[in-house]
């Protein structure tokens, strides 16, 4: 009986396996991306599709997958075209996730319609074109280094077509009813995404509103608020409201009697496709910057990459104009949160012998998070995100004095709150907060 891929025996010893052979076993690996690649270079990167590019993003990857597998990155002979799939893979990637968005703006309901024309649609033109380029020079480096391998390039092509075609976009018939009326659960629904919406809108702190032109200050901005890791998360975040949005508001009565809802839901989707680029390119970027020195790895990226043009698409085209659709239609979600809340203010007490520290704080941001919506506590003239433990610690810390304690916001969690203060914010035992409040349990 064969052993199965899972199973939990000890991995085989390594032996070396000779180049001829390695040859055979790596042509038929090729034969997927290689058709592709010559689909790609007998045309040019304005008629590439996203389908397409998804085509080659993906077989690059498996191909990268399988030279890592036999130690490719190690091997004079193979060590270019490892790293020739790897940019395939990536530029690709984001060139992919460039092109979707540009096909879609038509399509969008914007908060600021003159600014996507005049500016947002030829960007993104422009970055899809630009890494383009790149993807081509790169396929073509890669025929080389595959034929220097002695390795036989086929002459067949693939090309794989879009989707949807020339003129307006097509879509089904709307007929399904939109159903009854949500609850006013369904209704704090549609609260909580604009609070998340206007979370994720000042979680980027200003730290990305104009275009950064100077390419040593697009590498500073890189290695600190343009990292992979932070790229990733936003694009998550992005996601993630995109898809509560689609879950909970798409189709629904707050979305009709709303107008404002479809642009928010633009400017996600904008700012989400943006993201899903970068997040690709930054880790093209710091692969062979900060993680890779290596000097030939360094000079094959620099041939066919660059590090001046990946920095200003990154930047310039990418994390700034994700933030921009974001903040366009702030107003909106600042607009629509009234309407679809009961704004207040409560002025409480802390009990005798409570003191804000991490635990009851914890609690006060459990309120918050359970609701969605924003909610500030100020003491005295200060005031903090009540969504942030952090932030109230150092409000709480800067008035040790202070016994009380304001919230604004939406009433229903500022009237969770007023029960939290009436049962000593839990210093005493949770059983009684519990049993009045359950989600704290």
């Amino acid at each position: 009986m064969n052993a199965s891929p899972w199973s939990s025996s000890s991995s085989p010893r390594l032996r070396v396996l000779s180049e001829d052979d390695f040859r055979g076993r790596l042509v038929p690996q090729g034969a997927t991306l290689m058709p592709l690649l010559n689909g790609i270079m007998e045309s040019a990167p304005e008629e590439w599709s996203q389908r397409q590019l998804e085509h080659v993003s993906q077989a690059s990857f498996e191909l990268e997958q399988f030279l890592d597998d036999f130690g490719a990155r190690e091997n004079k002979n193979f060590f270019k075209l490892r790293e020739l799939a790897a940019f395939v893979r990536w530029l690709s990637h984001a060139m992919g996730g460039y092109v979707h968005l540009h096909s879609r703006l038509p399509s969008y309901a914007h908060a600021d319609p003159e600014w996507v024309e005049n500016f947002l649609a030829p960007t993104v033109r422009d970055a899809a074109l630009a890494l383009g380029e790149m993807l081509l020079s790169c396929a073509q480096g890669f025929r080389e280094e595959w034929k220097a391998a002695k390795l036989d390039w086929p002459t067949s092509v693939l090309r794989v077509d879009a989707l949807a075609s020339d003129g307006p976009r097509l879509v089904l018939e709307r007929d399904r009813a939109a159903g009854s009326p949500q609850s006013d659960k369904g209704s704090s629904k549609a609260a909580k995404f604009v609070g998340q919406y206007l979370r994720f809108v000042r979680a980027w702190g200003g730290r990305a509103t104009e275009p950064i032109l100077r390419p040593e200050d697009q590498v500073e901005f890189l290695s600190t608020l343009g990292q992979e890791a932070v790229a990733r998360k936003f694009e998550g975040r992005a996601h993630n409201l995109q898809s509560l949005y689609d879950s909970l508001l798409s189709g629904s009565p707050e979305e009709v009697e709303f107008e404002g809802f479809p642009r928010l839901r633009a400017a996600l989707s904008s700012a989400f496709h943006l993201l899903e680029a970068v997040t690709g390119l930054t880790h093209l970027f710091e692969r062979h910057d900060a993680l890779e020195r290596r000097g030939e790895s360094r000079a094959l990226f620099e041939r066919f990459v660059g590090q001046k043009k990946i920095s200003e698409i990154i930047v310039n085209s990418g994390i700034i104009v994700a933030y921009r659709c974001l903040r366009a239609a702030a107003p909106i979600a600042e607009a629509l949160l009234p309407r679809l809340t009961r704004q207040g203010s409560l002025m409480l007490t802390l009990p005798a012998g409570v003191v804000l520290h991490a635990r009851p704080i914890s609690l006060i941001v459990r309120i918050a998070t359970q609701y969605g919506t924003p909610v500030e506590m100020q003491i005295g003239d200060e005031r903090a995100n009540a969504f942030s433990i952090m932030s109230m610690l150092v409000l709480a810390g800067s008035n040790p004095s202070r016994t009380e304690i304001q919230f604004f916001g939406d009433e229903q969690p500022l009237q969770d709150m007023k029960t939290l203060f009436k049962h000593r914010l839990g210093e005493d035992g949770l059983d009684d907060i519990v049993a009045a409040l359950p989600y704290l349990g």
